[in-house]
């Protein structure tokens, strides 16, 4: 059985491949099922024949990940810090060798599983299997610890208060968090907070308006991604810096109100 056989007897799908552009800005660019587009918190994989040379997880859509690796940088939506935007140089450079030499490159995902809950926890399979599958088709090309080890990251938010539980504190609307309509946590809070990636999460801004988001654990960054609807909120209800007040209600449900 060759890798690319292996990969898809796990479940994964071709949904796109890359091709050469006369683009000014990028040399390759991605071309993608439209139902792939927009999905979130994957597995993915590059295929070169019938090698597997690249696997990653993310938690954005594969659309915005995919662009990280064309322009060969990190994007302007996702700040991926200087590990990320240099795996992703290292691929580009790889995506465009392969197709000047004529070769095709496909691209995999691994549709997200449903293997339940523990204890209210959603049990995350992209999380759950990425070592695992970088130890089954390492070949000592790009399938190593240091370039594919690294996450999706934002920098750890700040509060002057925190209570003595962690499950209140106020956070300022830093750039990152009031353009994307995200909340952070401090580490204080980590123990109230999904044990993983990829759980779906519920805010309820003072007491009525309910926002439904996404929460993501990566090393000592946790974050809740509440999208264009918390976005939206902020923009309407605050200015940049001002601090909104946060409450952990419990494992899955954050409460928001204005301080």
């Amino acid at each position: 059985m060759t890798p690319k056989q292996k990969l898809e007897s796990y479940g994964f799908i071709k949904v796109g491949y890359w091709v050469k552009t006369n683009s000014a800005k990028t040399k390759i660019d991605h071309h993608l099922d439209e139902n792939a587009k927009n999905q979130e918190d994957l597995n993915y994989a590059f295929v070169e024949g019938d090698n597997v040379f690249y696997i990653g997880v993310t938690t954005n859509t594969l659309f915005k990940r995919m662009n990280g690796y064309k322009y060969g940088k990190a994007s302007k939506k996702d700040t991926y810090g200087k590990v990320e935007a240099s795996t992703n140089k290292k691929v580009y450079k790889r995506i465009l060798e392969l197709r000047n030499e004529g070769t095709e490159v496909e691209i995999y995902i691994l549709p997200e599983l449903d293997l339940g809950e523990y204890k209210c926890l959603k049990v995350s399979s992209v999380s759950g299997i990425e070592h695992s599958l970088i130890k089954e088709f390492d070949n000592g090309d790009l399938l190593n610890k240091n370039v594919t080890n690294s996450k999706d990251k934002e920098e750890p938010v700040k509060s002057n208060y925190i209570s003595d539980d962690g499950k209140e504190f106020e956070m300022p609307l830093k750039k990152e968090y009031y353009n994307k309509g995200k909340i952070g946590f401090r580490m204080k809070s980590s123990h109230l907070l999904p044990s993983t990636s990829g759980v779906e999460m519920i805010v309820v801004i003072e007491g009525e308006k309910k926002i439904k988001g996404t929460f993501t654990r990566s090393g000592k960054t946790k974050s809740f991604n509440g999208k264009k609807k918390l976005k939206k909120w902020y923009l309407d209800n605050f200015k940049l810096d001002e601090k909104v007040l946060v409450k952990i209600l419990d494992c899955r449900i954050l409460e928001l109100s204005k301080i």
